[in-house]
């Protein structure tokens, strides 16, 4: 461990235990990180010294004085209002700041010089912010309206939650200076493979914009569906979806461009056309080639008739094809504002056109394969631009080894290539050839890589050795860690002059093995990686990697999305842990163990919003976690019959404010001096029963806290619980309704108790648990390990987690584990077994 990064832990821990200490030790010169921070990172942000945060007035609100008024600008001032006093976001650590008691932030003043700029390609995004010590009014000055969306989201995250009691805190004595490095920061979604439904989508753009991203790449067909419905052809959808209610309607789209519109969020659709096509057939047989064929004959890629199951291209030589493609065309450029159209062009294969008999014809007659997609480009292209688009297309039309088309054929001026094979090799062959480029690698930015293949039916892994190698069964893989993503630079070998050809980048989400249970995991905060590095960059002022710092950084964003609705991945454990994990095992001799617990709550909903699609939908922790942030509720929208079978499932979470956070500082801590505790990750699911029975783990800090050492007991437990309880929401009435509350069973070995309390209180009583800080003077902190609505289910769960844990205790502890303590755990198991029932 470098020793300047030895220092960095050693400060951070002295700052968990005083934060008052950490007061009194000087702001880092170079400023890489403040106390709190902005993602994406600005390109410039000062933070005047000693850093300074002021209350946020009550009666706070955004002040838009330009005109003439733009009705997305006043909307996401009204947004961002709300967002700024009701997030109430609380940093792991907490931001280590004076808090002014003579200046409060009454106001935003936001003035856009051209605030009637459409949201387009290469609109300017710049903004200046200023939040001044001594006045209660910050400024915003922006370019665009789109610039302004950018600064407000600053604002929201330079905002904090600030101690009990307290109101909102922000940031004061900053000013930012920021703009986006590339015009194009994007995100492909592939609904062609899996259906999303429209609040997926929409949860999806508005993270997007949180994280500075612009571009909305929909992919919305491919071979295996066609799920949007077009005036046109309306029989597309009808014989090209998965089903009836798996289709977009021309009100879902609208419904997603002005949702996007509001968060300065362009979209982009990609019809996939002529390979890819699959899915056209069940409405036009007679323009779709090798439909309905095995995919890969005899096994043989060479012979493929497509790139996975789903074989199915256009046949460029049907007139019927071109009529088709006309009206799509010309009622996709309707629905979609932007001056960007995806028409793809990817993968045709060779052996699907060669099982059309009128294709084997024109072969026989010396034409190529390449001369059919160059036919089929040349009147298509024409029609993009016929409606004021420029055209965009996967790299395959130009450098496909087997079929492609000349550059005649798509002029540069009216077409950007999307690179996604080969690296930085292919984007320099696409800048070379004087095309702007979107850049999109495969190595770097395919979201989808390294979770296997999804076909069934493969001998390959009949091989004990078959996933040994570097893909893992994936043509992509490894896996894209954030790291990876984060590293790459879009421009990499290319010269200045070719650089400027490069517009920016997209995150690709394929969705072969991706619904909407998985995807804000699958996409963040791997998109986010991406999105700063388009935006500032992924290096420091000295032109070097700064994925160090911003490894702390990123942690921090992901808590507040968490915040936010969304559920991203982990990134990394929590720092408060692993910091004082490290301190611990190089200074103290004690190991700490760091239980990772993820809740997974299923609630039956027709949408969060009123939605007429009634789908089913999972809400996960991530959102429960919102709502409790937020102080609002999650309730379900039922219409008709459907009102009996989606009950609610959670309880009222007025109170529960953040104590649902996915990563907190977890685990127990032995007086060993070697040894190693296995990390867990635990997922439960919480059902509808008349009590809830809490398996918790209690960790007791005897190093840092004054006179004896704690014993537990179940009185000493229920007394700090409902001294909790009073201290943080008796003023609530809390704790005169918590009758049921019951500590069934304690372990003063393994430190596991259970805790029983009814189910409308039980959010509440976890809620106090969290904020339970000392036994006596022993500092404590309890850990969540299952949640049961069944003492039965609540029994196995505890002897599971109890038993592993004593095995694993007296594995580290070896033959300093007493007989006695052997019975007493013993004992203690004996217990639980007799539980009532």
């Amino acid at each position: 461990m470098a020793y300047s990064h030895l220092i960095r832990i050693l400060l951070f821990v002295l700052a968990l235990s005083s934060p008052a200490q950490l007061l009194l030790l000087p702001a880092r010169a170079d400023a890489s990180s403040f106390p709190v921070n902005v993602w994406p990172k600005p390109v410039s942000m000062s933070w005047a010294e000693p850093h300074v945060a002021m209350p946020v007035s009550p009666s706070f609100q955004m002040l838009v004085a330009s005109r003439p008024e733009n009705p997305y600008l006043t909307s996401a001032a009204d947004r961002y209002t709300r967002l700024l006093l009701q997030e109430r976001y609380r940093p792991i650590v907490r931001p280590a700041v004076n808090l002014t008691s003579t200046t409060v932030m009454e106001k935003l003043v936001v003035a856009v010089s051209d605030p009637s700029a459409p949201l387009q390609h290469d609109v300017d995004e710049s903004y200046t912010l200023e939040i001044p010590l001594t006045s209660g009014a910050a400024t915003l000055r922006a370019a665009t309206a789109w610039g302004a969306m950018r600064g407000m989201e600053t604002l929201s995250q330079l905002a904090w939650q600030g101690k009990k009691g307290m109101a909102v805190v922000v940031a004061a004595g900053v000013r930012v200076e920021d703009r986006p490095l590339y015009p194009h920061r994007g995100l492909m979604l592939d609904t062609g493979r899996t259906y999303f439904p429209v609040g997926d989508i929409l949860r999806t753009v508005d993270a997007m914009a949180g994280n500075k991203m612009n571009v909305f790449h929909w992919h919305i067909t491919d071979s295996q569906s066609f799920p949007i419905e077009l005036p046109s052809e309306p029989e597309l959808a009808e014989k090209g979806a998965y089903g009836e209610d798996m289709r977009y309607t021309v009100d879902d789209v609208k419904r997603v461009v002005e949702f996007a519109m509001s968060r300065g969020v362009r979209v982009v659709p990609e019809i996939d056309s002529p390979g890819h096509a699959a899915s056209w057939a069940g409405a036009y047989p007679d323009a779709v080639t090798c439909a309905g064929k095995f995919w890969l004959p005899d096994g043989d890629w060479n012979n493929r008739l497509a790139a996975e199951p789903g074989a199915g291209q256009l046949n460029p030589l049907s007139p019927k094809t071109y009529k088709i493609i006309s009206n799509v065309i010309n009622d996709l450029t309707t629905l979609f504002p932007d001056t960007l159209y995806h028409a793809g062009a990817d993968e045709v294969a060779p052996g699907c056109w060669e099982t059309d008999p009128t294709i084997k014809a024109n072969l026989a007659n010396g034409g190529t394969l390449s001369q059919l997609l160059e036919r089929y480009v040349r009147a298509t292209h024409p029609m993009v631009t016929s409606k004021n688009r420029t055209a965009v297309y996967w790299e395959d039309v130009l450098l496909d080894a087997a079929v492609n088309v000349s550059a005649s054929a798509i002029p540069p001026a009216t077409t950007i290539l999307q690179t996604w094979n080969n690296g930085a090799n292919n984007t320099k062959l696409i800048v070379q050839a004087g095309y702007r480029a979107i850049v999109s690698s495969a190595s770097f930015y395919y979201l989808d890589c390294g979770h296997g293949d999804f076909l069934g039916n493969d001998s390959e892994y009949d091989d004990p050795n078959s996933d040994f190698d570097a893909k893992g069964g994936s043509w992509c893989g490894p896996y894209k860690t954030w790291q990876r993503v984060y590293d790459y630079d879009v421009a990499y070998g290319l010269t200045a002059e070719e650089a400027r050809l490069v517009v920016g980048g997209e995150v690709a989400m394929w969705t072969e093995q991706v619904d909407a249970g998985v995807l804000d995991g699958r996409v963040w905060p791997r998109a986010s990686a991406m999105a700063e590095a388009l935006w500032s960059g992924n290096r420091d002022a000295a032109g070097k990697k700064r994925y160090a710092e911003a490894t702390d950084r990123l942690f921090d964003w992901r808590h507040r999305m968490v915040g936010r609705a969304i559920c991203p991945a982990p990134s990394v454990p929590a720092l408060a842990a692993v910091a004082a994990k490290a301190v611990d095992a190089l200074f103290s001799s004690r190991l700490h163990c760091h239980i990772l617990v993820g809740l997974e709550i299923e609630k039956d909903v027709s949408s969060l919003k009123a939605d007429n699609t009634g789908e089913r939908r999972r809400l996960r922790l991530g959102r429960a976690a919102a709502a409790a942030a937020a102080g609002t509720r999650a309730t379900a929208v039922a219409a008709g019959s459907d009102a009996r079978r989606l009950k609610p499932r959670l309880c009222d979470l007025d109170y529960v404010n953040d104590a649902f956070i996915f990563m907190i500082e977890l685990g127990s801590a032995f007086n060993l001096q070697s040894g190693t505790l296995q990390n867990q990750r635990q997922l439960v699911t919480m059902v509808h029963f008349k009590n809830r029975y809490m398996v918790m783990e209690v960790f007791i800090d005897a190093a840092r806290g004054e006179g004896d050492p704690v014993i537990l007991t179940q009185s000493n437990i229920i007394k700090v619980i409902r001294d909790s309880i009073k201290l943080n929401f008796g003023e609530c009435g809390l704790a005169a309704a918590l009758g049921s509350l019951q500590v069934k069973y304690v372990n003063p070995v393994t430190k596991l108790c259970i805790i029983r309390v009814s189910r409308e209180d039980h959010q509440k009583v976890w809620a106090a648990i969290t904020m339970v800080r000392s036994i006596g003077k022993i500092p404590v902190s309890f850990n969540l390990l299952d949640v049961s609505g069944t003492i039965r289910a609540c029994k196995k769960a505890a002897l599971e987690c109890d038993e592993a844990k004593f095995e694993q205790y007296k594995l580290a502890a070896g033959d300093r584990i007493s007989h006695e303590i052997i019975q007493s755990a013993q004992s203690c198991f004996d217990r639980i077994r007799g539980l009532e029932s």
